[in-house]
């Protein structure tokens, strides 16, 4: 297992995320600066917003899991693995860097958004009531991140072209968003719909915003645990889906059969 995830720990994978992290920090400067002079928001706004940034930090999580399953190069290092290693311990060496992967760039944002808060706005104090709403922001993003990494997982679990994968994976967070925003209109008429697995894709919005249950028919509680309820059976779907994949072994040529 060691040797697993130092291997997905590689160099090249650290420096991705570095140019990630450096990314997502650009982003909640330029942004920061750009609400300061345009006056868009407020700084408490912005800060308890994490900056805003939480989209692009998707959008990365998102190519670092569907990049994780898919691709010449990874799909060759997992059939190497296979002649050594279990497939769940491959999996749950892939699962580990995405975590750590999450909690780095969140920390991230976290980070830069507070530094960006002073420099910006030192009037504005961060008083205990900000710091529960960024939190809060943060839990509801984790609990979103865990959801849609695990439903990209499965839905690109048979992919083998990168691009193709991140491309799916991508599409994914606003397909969810669209479905979602379809099954709502019939929640109205037949609220057990409430319970589709689309519906908890908003999970994120509502532990922001608490009005956005008026759209999902469900308190946040309910919301949270049914989002950690959808993505644990996600991540099992994708984990047996990646069990029985079969790898062609080539010398040159790594396809999915």
């Amino acid at each position: 297992m060691l040797k697993l995830l130092k291997d997905e720990l590689s160099s090249k994978n650290r420096k991705i995320f570095a140019i990630m992290a450096a990314l997502l920090a650009l982003f909640v400067i330029v942004l920061g600066v750009g609400i300061k002079f345009t006056k868009v928001l407020g700084g408490i706004k912005y800060t308890t917003s994490l900056g805003n940034a939480t989209s692009l930090l998707t959008i990365f999580m998102v190519i670092i899991a569907s990049t994780s399953i898919s691709g010449k190069d990874t799909l060759a290092k997992i059939n190497e693995d296979s002649k050594s290693h279990s497939r769940l311990s491959i999996f749950t060496a892939k699962l580990i860097k995405i975590a750590i992967s999450y909690f780095g760039l969140i920390a991230v944002n976290l980070v830069a958004v507070i530094i960006m808060k002073h420099l910006l706005y030192p009037k504005t104090d961060l008083d205990s009531a900000i710091i529960t709403k960024m939190l809060a922001a943060a839990g509801g993003n984790l609990v979103y991140e865990f959801l849609l990494v695990s439903f990209v997982l499965l839905v690109c679990s048979r992919m083998k072209d990168t691009y193709a994968s991140v491309a799916l994976g991508i599409s994914m967070i606003y397909i969810t968003q669209l479905v979602a925003g379809i099954f709502m209109i019939v929640l109205y008429t037949n609220r057990a719909l409430r319970w589709n697995p689309f519906n908890f894709f908003f999970v994120e919005k509502e532990v922001v915003t608490p009005l956005t249950h008026m759209m999902t028919k469900l308190h946040v509680d309910q919301i949270i645990w049914g989002s950690l309820g959808y993505g644990l059976l996600f991540l099992i779907i994708a984990y047996i889906l990646f069990e029985t994949r079969k790898i062609a072994q080539k010398s040159t040529q790594v396809s999915n059969l």
